[in-house]
């Protein structure tokens, strides 16, 4: 983490307990004390995303009883990240929405016989009620330290067609300096955040407005290796 910036913020937060506790004498708690910045090792560069330690659900309210979970399948992301400076670092993200899955059990040209989708999957990954069919894509634009471990990222989201402003609660679990299997720095990162399904065109007609909720929660957990510094690596053999 960015140990200037969070020294300060530290700083700052015992400066306003102690002033609290001049102001009120009759307060008995003590002050929570700001947590430890974690220490980040691995070197800065680009991180890919390890697709077989990654996952990216999805979950809206369902007639307001249950919240109705999916998933996608295939994604792919990529992390400038400079430890030194975290602020400056930066997120991209693409999704094929027709590899999102649902687990439908019944049969879905029984009970959807006007669709002209094979399965429910299908439907909602590429009809233009739901997914559209066309790439999902993230592309941040700020990344706010707000405590030893955590983040706020924003990014600018485009989901069929239409790109929109969200933010992530970002929160980094960890790191390796050399994964046993790659021999490469890797770090992991958990994210969550809300998107409303309407400001990008999502089932928007009713019946579907009717029981669906607005608000859409996105959770996404992701390991990022290293790649290979281009500078670092051997020149190519010169041609005979």
């Amino acid at each position: 983490m960015s140990r200037k910036l969070l020294a300060g913020l530290a700083f700052a937060a015992i400066l306003a307990a102690c002033g609290q506790q001049a102001t009120t004498p009759a307060a008995t708690e003590p002050a929570a004390e700001a947590a430890a910045p974690v220490q980040v090792t691995v070197p800065a560069g680009v991180y890919k995303l390890d697709p077989t330690h990654a996952s990216v659900t999805f979950r809206v309210k369902h007639f307001g009883i249950s919240n109705y979970t999916a998933r996608f399948a295939t994604w792919d992301g990529e992390i400038t990240f400079d430890p030194a400076n975290l602020t400056a670092s930066t997120v991209k993200a693409s999704i094929d929405p027709a590899s999102v899955r649902t687990d439908y059990p019944g049969d879905f040209k029984a009970t959807h016989p006007n669709s002209k989708f094979a399965s429910w999957d299908e439907e909602l990954g590429k009809g233009e009620t739901f997914l559209g069919g066309t790439p999902i894509s993230f592309q941040s634009t700020a990344l706010e330290v707000t405590g030893a471990d955590t983040g706020k990222l924003t990014g600018d989201l485009t989901l069929k067609g239409v790109t929109k402003p969200v933010t992530l609660d970002v929160k980094f679990n960890g790191e390796i300096p050399s994964h046993p299997f790659s021999q490469k720095p890797v770090i992991g990162f958990s994210a969550t955040g809300l998107v409303k399904r309407a400001d990008f065109g999502v089932a928007t007609t009713e019946p579907l407005t009717n029981f669906l909720g607005e608000d859409v929660e996105v959770m996404i957990e992701g390991e990022f290796h290293r790649q290979d510094d281009p500078a670092a690596a051997p020149a190519a053999p010169a041609s005979p």
